[in-house]
C-alpha cells in the first residue's frame, strides 16, 4: 500500500515492504516506526534532557528536605520536583544502572519511610514551555492526543501514578503504571486524549507539565486516566508511594512525551542541541560538568583594566543561549562563595556583583565598591543564569 493521501494525526500505515509509519499532522510527515527513526529535524520529543545526560548544576545526590510550593531544580537539567512537608528523598545523575541503548538515568532514593497522610505530596516533574506544545491545540476542539513513554526501573513493586497538568495545576490527567517485577527495567507507555477545555499557555509560560509521583495522599488523588479539574491531582487511589519505604530507589530514563496516539523510538538529539535547549532555562560560565561553586575552578577573567573616577570595573557578557524570560543571576568567587574574587595594587579582595541591564540575551557585570579609583585591578569569578519555569 501506499501513504493515504489525507492522514489523521497518529494515523498507522505499513506499506507493502512491511515498514510501518506514524503521521504526526503539527509536522506533516510520516515517522518510520519499526526499524528505523523519525526523519529529522523532528523535536519529535517535547521534553528536554529525557535521557539525563545534562546535570550542570552537579551530579552528585542532593537531598531534598525542603517543602517547595514550586518546582524546585538541583541536580539534572529541565527535572525538578515538587513536595510539601515529608520526610526526604535523594536525586542523582546516575550511571549505575541504565537500560539498552543509553548511558545516565536519574536516580531517586527515599531517605526515610514518609507516612503518606492525606496532605503529602511529592513528584519528579518537567515544565514544558507553551511555545514547545502550541501545536497541539489543548483546550480547543482540535486538541491532539499525545503518548509519554519511559524506562523505569524500581526495588519496589505495584500500580504507580503518573500525570501530566497545565499551568497551576488546575486541571490534569493522572494515569497509572504498573511494575510487576523488582530492579528491572520495563518500558512504560501511556496515550493521553488531548484536552478539549482547560487553560493551557502557549508562550513563554507553563504549556504542559509532566510528572513521576512519587507520594500523593488522598487530596491529590482522583479517578485514573481522565481529565479531572480536580486541584493538582497527581496520583490515584491505591497507587505505590515510594517514598513510603526507606531505601526505596527509582531510576528513571528515556522520557519522552510526543503527539500522536503511539509511542514511537526515543528521540535522540545531537549533544550540543540538547544542551543548547537545556541553556535556554539554565547557563553558567563554568564548564558544563563542573558544578557551580567549585572551589577549584580558578574562575574566569571577568574583567581586567584602570578604574575611573568611580572606583569600579564592569563588563558585557553576552549568553550563548537566548533565555526563556529574564534571569535570576548568581556569582562565585574564586574560594566557592559568592560575589567575585579580585586583585589590585599588589592586594586581594573580596567584590560585591552590581549587574545591570539583566534581559534574556546577557547583562553588564560591574564591581559595586571596593576598588579604589583609578587603580590598576583584575576581576575574577563565575556565575549563573536561570529562568526555570
Amino acid at each position: 500500500m501506499s501513504f493515504p493521501t489525507s492522514p489523521t494525526n497518529g494515523q498507522i500505515a505499513t506499506l507493502s515492504n512491511g515498514i510501518t509509519y506514524s503521521y504526526t499532522s503539527a509536522t506533516n510527515y510520516w515517522a518510520r516506526l519499526a526499524g528505523g527513526v523519525s526523519a529529522p529535524p523532528s523535536f519529535k520529543n517535547r521534553l528536554i534532557n529525557g535521557a539525563m545526560t545534562f546535570a550542570q548544576r552537579g551530579s552528585s545526590p542532593v537531598s531534598n528536605q525542603v517543602a517547595s510550593s514550586t518546582l524546585k531544580y538541583n541536580t539534572l537539567d529541565r527535572w525538578g520536583y515538587w513536595a510539601n512537608a515529608l520526610g526526604y528523598f535523594y536525586l542523582e545523575q546516575s550511571t549505575a544502572s541504565v537500560p539498552t541503548g543509553y548511558t545516565n538515568s536519574a536516580l531517586i532514593t527515599s531517605g526515610s519511610a514518609t507516612t503518606v497522610s492525606s496532605g503529602v505530596y511529592a513528584t519528579f516533574s518537567q515544565r514544558i514551555e507553551g511555545y514547545n506544545v502550541a501545536d497541539l491545540a489543548w483546550g480547543t476542539s482540535s486538541a491532539q492526543s499525545v503518548s509519554v513513554s519511559f524506562w523505569v526501573n524500581c526495588s519496589l513493586t505495584g500500580t504507580f501514578s503518573g500525570y501530566v497538568s497545565n499551568s497551576g495545576n488546575t486541571y490534569s490527567y493522572p494515569f497509572t503504571f504498573t511494575i510487576s517485577a523488582a530492579n528491572t527495567w520495563v518500558q512504560i507507555t501511556r496515550t493521553i486524549l488531548g484536552p478539549t477545555t482547560g487553560s493551557w499557555n502557549n508562550t513563554t509560560g507553563i504549556g504542559i507539565e509532566f510528572g513521576i509521583t512519587l507520594a500523593a495522599g488522598s487530596t491529590y488523588q482522583d479517578t485514573a486516566n481522565a481529565w479531572t479539574t480536580k486541584s493538582f491531582a497527581i496520583g490515584s487511589a491505591g497507587s505505590t508511594n515510594l517514598l513510603a519505604t526507606n531505601g526505596a530507589t527509582m531510576y528513571i530514563s528515556g522520557v519522552q512525551l510526543e503527539a500522536g496516539a503511539s509511542a514511537t523510538t526515543f528521540d535522540y538529539r545531537d549533544y550540543t542541541r540538547e544542551l543548547q535547549m537545556c541553556q535556554r532555562y539554565y547557563e553558567m560560565s563554568y564548564d558544563v560538568t563542573t558544578p557551580p561553586g567549585t572551589a577549584t575552578d580558578v574562575g574566569m577573567t571577568i574583567q581586567r583594566g584602570t578604574t575611573q573616577g568611580g572606583g569600579a570595573l564592569g563588563s558585557t557578557v553576552n549568553f550563548k543561549v537566548t533565555k526563556r524570560g529574564t534571569p535570576s543571576l548568581s556569582f562565585w568567587n574564586t574560594s566557592g562563595g559568592t560575589g567575585w574574587s579580585g586583585t589590585y595594587s599588589g592586594g586581594g579582595l573580596t567584590l560585591t556583583p552590581s549587574p545591570t541591564g539583566v534581559g534574556v540575551n546577557g547583562f553588564y557585570q560591574n564591581t559595586a565598591s571596593g576598588i579604589g579609583a583609578w587603580t590598576n585591578a583584575e576581576i575574577y569569578g563565575q556565575w549563573t543564569a536561570s529562568s526555570e519555569l
